[in-house]
């Protein structure tokens, strides 16, 4: 996680710094969506009824060979934005499949009675290289854009050993598998309304108001605080999450849920108003 922050960061920057074009930042969160989106059921399948370790594995080598093509294509000195979107693409697929598979590999590492406690350390881990990764990436490009690509490619190097050291464990589920068991997800989601509601709220909030892929402009044009900027404003949203994600594990919300949920919607868009 650590690694794909620092390259999400890079990537951004190493953009706007060839094209200054708002409209390539928009391009680049758009080519790593798409795959993430079309992908993401049928991988989910796969992660239910095949070996887990070896979907992360190939996963994690198709972001280190991503991470590779960045490093020689900046050391290159070349500047077609057409690669970056290439690149982005391949980071997209690669995600779509260790995400699923990831978060379904956790019962297999440790015994039942400690899968609370695993989970919690996952999260964890997760918000803190959430917060850690972007300002490490905006200082990494103080020394330079391959500086930060390079680093990534270690992590994920470092990532890849640690996964191929875990022993593989099948997945009990039959490998046969049909479209109404994809579908199977849409469907309760549909019939619970309640569900439907909140998940549409927050996609739609999400995917209209997102920020973050425009911060390099804004670190540049309009606030003048260079990569480090950069840095700190990409990691000021995962810093948020952490302390609400702390606050509600303190005092979690037992009472009126829907209208916390409408009020933090509420919050997001007067954000977004500000931007």
């Amino acid at each position: 996680t650590l690694a794909w922050q620092v390259i999400d960061v890079v990537i951004g920057y190493q953009m706007w710094e060839l094209t200054h074009n708002k409209l390539y930042l928009g391009y680049i969160g758009l080519s790593q969506f798409l795959p993430f989106v079309v992908l993401l059921v049928p991988v989910s399948q796969m992660a239910a009824r095949f070996e887990r370790w070896l979907i992360i594995t190939l996963a994690y080598g198709l972001e280190l060979a991503a991470a590779a093509a960045l490093v020689l294509f900046t050391l290159s000195g070349r500047t077609e934005a057409y690669f970056l979107f290439l690149v982005a693409g391949l980071l997209g697929v690669a995600r779509s499949f260790w995400a699923p598979a990831g978060q379904a590999m956790i019962p297999n590492l440790v015994p039942g009675e400690l899968l609370s406690g695993a989970i919690s350390v996952n999260t964890l881990m997760f918000t803190i290289a959430t917060i850690a990764g972007p300002s490490v990436g905006g200082l990494l490009i103080i020394a330079g854009i391959d500086v930060g690509y390079e680093v990534a490619f270690v992590l994920l190097v470092i990532a890849m050993f640690l996964v191929v050291g875990v022993k593989p464990v099948r997945a009990q589920s039959s490998t046969e598998w049909h479209w109404r068991d994809v579908l199977q997800g849409f469907v309760f989601v549909w019939q619970k309304k309640t569900v439907l509601g909140a998940i549409s709220l927050d996609l739609f909030a999400v995917l209209f108001g997102g920020v973050l892929i425009l911060l390099p402009a804004f670190a540049d044009e309009i606030l003048g605080v260079g990569s480090v900027g950069l840095g700190f404003l990409r990691a000021a949203p995962g810093v948020g999450a952490a302390i609400v994600a702390f606050w509600l594990g303190y005092k979690p919300i037992r009472r009126h849920a829907g209208s916390w949920m409408f009020g933090g919607v509420a919050v997001f868009g007067v954000c977004m108003v500000v931007f």
